[in-house]
């Protein structure tokens, strides 16, 4: 059987503090990049434009809105391919990405259709003594990144890559054919993981250190709104070491 291919796929704006980091830790977990860059005013379209030149795995587009970003899934359904959705305040643990690499690769999740992991919703971080400060995910709302396309007939996808409409299965997969690596593992175990800069400033023009994701545009909320702080800050704070999650690039 041939192997899988693995896209990952990054819908950003606004991310220039970061996109660098962000794009260099999935870099060898993936076999091509798409970026889709959604009408940035910073830096960030250059940034991942000069890293294109250099990495031919990166696709850059630019979007006139982050509903045209599922479109760039739809010719992948049915076929062998895994996609890791990767927004641009993702900084992923590269390690990590190398073994779920190589486990997708030898069919290991093949009869999933998707899988979740761990992430640490940061509202500090301290990058000079690889300490972040946030609320772990779960409790707080978890979420799927990682996609097994040769489930998914068809999605409609109605706000953005992977959001809204309901999924359709190949036979085989159903919506419980899903493997949640949190009920298996420890974050210190778990190779599916990364840090969320969802509280922490990401672009040198914009100050907003709460920012509203597509799916909350769609729905009318607000910068810093408590629907924001509802499902990102639950539980206890804790405190972990993101060595491998980020270094001087």
């Amino acid at each position: 059987m041939d192997k899988p291919k693995i896209i990952v796929i990054s819908l950003i704006k606004n991310e220039d503090l970061y996109i660098k980091q962000v794009l260099n830790n999935v870099t060898d977990f993936a076999d091509e990049i798409m970026v889709l860059d959604n009408m940035s005013t910073d830096n960030t379209y250059d940034i991942v434009e000069g890293m294109a030149k250099d990495n031919d795995k990166i696709k850059l587009q630019k979007i006139q809105s982050f509903k045209q970003s599922g479109a760039f899934t739809r010719p992948y359904f049915t076929t062998n391919t895994w996609f890791l959705s990767v927004d641009g305040d993702e900084l992923y643990d590269k390690t990590g990405l190398q073994r779920m690499r190589a486990e997708i690769l030898d069919g290991k999740f093949e009869d999933r259709w998707a899988i979740s992991g761990y992430f640490l919703n940061c509202i500090e971080v301290d990058f000079d003594k690889n300490m972040a400060k946030g609320y772990m995910s779960p409790p707080s709302r978890p979420c799927i990144r990682l996609y097994n396309l040769k489930a998914l007939r068809k999605w409609a996808q109605r706000k953005h890559r992977f959001h809204g409409g309901k999924p359709i299965f190949n036979k085989g997969y159903s919506l419980k054919s899903r493997y949640s690596m949190h009920k298996h593992l420890s974050w210190d175990e778990s190779y599916l993981r990364f840090i969320h800069l969802c509280f922490i400033k990401r672009s040198s023009t914009d100050d907003s250190i709460c920012r509203v994701n597509p799916t909350e545009i769609k729905l009318g909320r607000k910068v810093n709104s408590k629907y924001k702080k509802e499902i990102y800050k639950v539980g206890d704070i804790v405190d972990i070491d993101i060595k491998g999650f980020h270094e001087q690039v």
